[in-house]
């Protein structure tokens, strides 16, 4: 996924503004007063859309220009090889903004990408292509100063990012991942307590085990010894043979 340019309407301070990510790597070297984290907030705002005016983070009444009637834009991005523009109107409420997603390729407007249908407001737009939610994808791509930690509460433990870094180490659970982990150690280490009396634990099956290879082991040994006299006492018989029949 690769972003290509933005069109700003009206977002904040910028009116009628267009910025093109023309590499890899983009560098916007600016004052502080330039406007940086008000780009990065349309461009997370196109994927995601805006919360409430009463929502907490109140970022849609913090972005809501003054002196336009313009609250929006456009981004346009390259998914799997393909072009598409995101259009988006913020207007009072997330109800009545408007959503519009243009395929390049088909010069068309489609309200279904990657086999998963759009909410009509593109309100699942951002986790249909990123697979995550708007905090996890924050969190990824926004370090603010002082807001380099993992998670803020507890809730958050069970993020969409965070689950997926468990994944990655065959953990699926979500609500059992220290439990399981310490039963699983438990049994184990009941499996091998010598002082356990039950006769299924490992250590119990291993030692009635060892127990009948070692007799196994001396049974085979006490026959070897056996064997080794047998031989000896058939060689002196024969030999005692040799000797009678060479004296008749």
């Amino acid at each position: 996924m690769k972003l290509l340019n933005i069109k700003i309407d009206g977002f904040g301070k910028f009116i009628n503004y267009s910025f093109s990510f023309d590499s890899s790597i983009v560098v916007i070297e600016e004052d502080n007063s330039f406007g940086k984290t008000t780009i990065a907030e349309f461009i997370k705002a196109m994927f995601y859309g805006l919360p409430s005016m009463g929502a907490k983070k109140r970022t849609r009444a913090i972005y809501k220009p003054w002196d336009t009637h313009n609250f929006g834009g456009e981004l346009t991005f390259e998914l799997n090889g393909d072009k598409y523009t995101v259009i988006r109107s913020f207007k009072n409420t997330p109800s009545t903004d408007t959503f519009r997603l243009f395929d390049h390729k088909r010069k068309v407007d489609i309200d279904e990408l990657l086999g998963i249908t759009l909410d009509k407001n593109g309100k699942n737009f951002g986790e249909v292509i990123f697979g995550i939610n708007e905090s996890s994808f924050e969190r990824i791509n926004f370090i603010g100063q002082l807001d380099a930690r993992y998670f803020e509460d507890k809730n958050e433990l069970h993020s969409d990012i965070n689950k997926k870094l468990r994944e990655l180490y065959g953990d699926t659970a979500d609500d059992n991942d220290f439990t399981n982990a310490f039963n699983a150690l438990n049994k184990t280490k009941r499996e091998i307590d010598p002082s356990n009396n039950r006769k299924d634990t490992k250590y119990n099956q291993n030692e009635t085990r060892i127990n009948e290879l070692n007799r196994l082991i001396n049974g085979a040994h006490d026959a070897s010894e056996i064997l080794v006299k047998e031989e000896m006492a058939l060689e002196e018989a024969k030999k005692a043979k040799k000797e009678n029949d060479a004296k008749t």
